[in-house]
């Protein structure tokens, strides 16, 4: 599952533009490099 959110967190930062507090909301404990 991890993996699969990892890709759809990193499709949407795409679409957004790299919104980093959309990621820090969604994953508040894990790092997404």
């Amino acid at each position: 599952m991890t993996h699969v959110q990892v890709n759809l967190y990193a499709g949407l930062r795409q679409y957004i533009g790299g919104a980093p507090s959309i990621e820090v909301e969604i994953e508040p404990g894990q790092t997404i490099a």
